[in-house]
């Protein structure tokens, strides 16, 4: 009976330490009329200026992030991002220390692709930006917003996804050069 007693306890606060700190993130129907697939990234920052999705790096400096892969995620609907999802550079969200942060989320936008083989695979493509997840145009976001984080139990804080990235401007002719689209029939 002890046993099952210790058994029980562990369980329960194993069960309360990994929701602890949770982020909610809401995907709009007015931002999306369809399922999306994708990695949401939770971004969390120290600095007192700019947007956190311009601060992660890979160097000494970077800012916090966290990721959770979303797979046909309803327009209307939440995701959470909790003390399950994994972390750079710091792995999990239980180890963040208490203080002031300002916070955003991203969501890097996958593709679909029947493989001829059978196989399907989904993969962010690049549209044009280079692989940048933070400037990959389509991609959402959030406004930033700032929050006590405290890594106590029951700490929440909501998101929204309610900004897109613009496409990339086409560049524009000059004197010397003239910009031409051609479909190949090849290729198409």
């Amino acid at each position: 009976m002890k046993k099952q007693l210790l058994v029980f306890a562990l369980a329960l606060l194993t069960s309360s330490s990994l929701l602890a700190q949770t982020f909610e993130v809401l995907l709009p129907a007015s931002i999306s009329d369809k399922p999306l697939d994708g990695r949401l990234l939770l971004l969390l920052s120290t600095a007192t200026s700019g947007e956190p999705r311009f601060q992660i790096s890979d160097d000494e400096g970077t800012q916090q992030v966290f990721g959770v892969d979303v797979d046909q995620w309803q327009p209307g609907t939440l995701k959470k991002i909790d003390a399950k999802a994994f972390g750079y550079p710091v792995e999990t969200l239980k180890k963040i220390e208490k203080g002031t942060y300002r916070v955003q989320v991203v969501l890097h936008i996958y593709e679909t692709f029947k493989r001829k083989d059978g196989h399907v695979v989904k993969l962010p493509m690049d549209r044009g930006e280079g692989q940048h997840w933070n400037i990959a145009p389509g991609n959402l976001y959030s406004a930033v917003k700032s929050i006590s984080y405290s890594s106590d139990a029951g700490f929440t804080s909501s998101l929204t996804l309610d900004q897109r990235i613009p496409p990339i401007k086409e560049p524009e002719d000059t004197k010397y050069v003239k910009h031409i689209k051609i479909q190949s029939k090849l290729l198409t």
